[in-house]
């Protein structure tokens, strides 16, 4: 029997290709499942609630900003509502004082500021592995009280959903 060298060769290339072409590929991006959650009420109308990282930076921000002449952090608690979990909003409650107080409030006697403008940036910093229902990061926020020097904090964030109908929601927050 006489075998033909391009017949043999496409016979090989077949088999290699039904042997690894099913095989799973690093370089591939996977399609992530199409988020379908609501958009937030207002103010938060321009947060996309099914990217993390922008829930994690607006509710950072709005939690450490300070509009008024006196910073209550309760009330800015309060105010990021649409982007915390009912559960950390119960956790957390009467003690929210804590969380911005111990930054905000501080910063803002001292150097006589009416207003505490605060920018939230996701750092570069280690964080754990992201899931579909959790995100975590290290967020550096930038604090301008008045017109002196921009006080920066690192915060740890957590944002998590049960599905992908669901927005991202702050869960956890921790100042260091």
């Amino acid at each position: 029997m006489k075998v033909r060298p391009a017949l043999a060769i496409t016979g090989i290339g077949a088999m290699l290709l039904a042997v690894t072409g099913c095989a799973a590929r690093d370089d591939v991006a996977i399609p992530a499942a199409t988020c379908t959650a609501p958009p937030f009420p207002h103010p938060y109308t321009n947060v996309d609630p099914c990217a993390a990282e922008e829930v994690l930076t607006a509710a950072v921000t709005r939690i450490f900003s300070q509009s008024s002449e006196k910073y209550d952090p309760a009330t800015s608690f309060d105010a990021a509502s649409p982007l915390l979990t009912d559960d950390y909003r119960e956790r957390v409650g009467n003690s929210a004082i804590a969380l911005g107080g111990q930054i905000t409030s501080t910063l803002s006697e001292q150097r006589g500021a009416t207003r505490v403008i605060t920018t939230a940036h996701v750092a570069e910093d280690d964080h754990p592995p992201d899931t579909g229902g959790s995100v975590s990061r290290v967020i550096t926020l930038d604090q301008h009280l008045g017109d002196g020097p921009a006080h920066h904090t690192s915060i740890y964030a957590r944002v998590v959903r049960t599905d992908s109908k669901r927005p991202w929601l702050l869960d956890q927050l921790e100042v260091r």
